[in-house]
């Protein structure tokens, strides 16, 4: 009789004793949990909507870049593709929005390439990495006021404008800066205040709504400071 209690509680302990598996999975998942945040893991369900809002921008930014151009010569371009770079500064941050910027500058060149022609040149792809970076600090989980937006496209206007992409310019013509940089000067600055309406005015109306619709992380200024 002892003998079969003690055999049935042998029996028992084994069935109940994890398997090399489970041990392995339990272990996975105490280190995930050390080295990942908890704010980690739960922004990690959101992943698909964003994966999602990526794509969009990046369409979007292709279309505002590559095919609604207004001006599109060797030295100038004028385009709508900052409303993209922009609007997803405000939304995802420095990282996925220059990322976004990036990768849409490489598929557009491929898909869309400039009747000017000319190769495929890195220089301006970093660029957009750092024109998506730039409005972020300024304006990612920030008051959307008017003086952080100037702020954001004057030091886009000033750093890769005029002068990161003035530089690889001169780098892929073989010219002196100072033959094209006075059209770029007129253009940044005609376009300067047109880029400051057209981000506030985007904000205001579809910011707000966007955000909430993708269960984006919202800052209680966010609404206040842009009525």
């Amino acid at each position: 009789m002892e003998k079969n209690k003690s055999q049935s509680q042998m029996d028992l302990s084994k069935k109940s004793a994890p398997g090399p598996f489970q041990l392995l999975k339990t272990k996975i998942s105490s280190m995930l949990a050390f080295f990942i945040p908890r704010k980690r893991r739960e922004w990690d369900r959101r992943d698909t909507k964003i994966l999602v809002l990526m794509g969009l921008f990046v369409a979007l930014s292709i279309v505002l870049t590559r095919i609604i151009k207004p001006i599109d010569l060797p030295v100038v371009r004028v385009s709508f593709g900052f409303i993209a770079t922009s609007f997803a500064s405000m939304l995802l941050g420095p990282f996925i929005s220059g990322t976004i910027a990036a990768v849409s500058d490489i598929a557009g060149f491929f898909l869309f390439p400039s009747p000017s022609g000319g190769a495929f040149f890195p220089g301006f792809t970093l660029s957009a990495f750092l024109a998506g970076v730039l409005y972020a600090v300024f304006l990612y989980n920030k008051p959307k006021t008017l003086l952080r937006i100037i702020l954001a496209v004057l030091s886009v206007s000033i750093i890769v404008d005029l002068g990161l992409n003035t530089l690889w310019l001169q780098i892929l013509l073989n010219k002196a800066w100072t033959t094209f940089f006075v059209a770029r000067a007129i253009k940044t600055a005609i376009w300067f205040p047109v880029q400051i309406v057209l981000i506030k005015l985007m904000w205001k109306y579809i910011g707000a709504k966007t955000q909430a619709q993708f269960g984006l992380p919202a800052n209680k200024q966010f609404n206040a400071s842009s009525k």
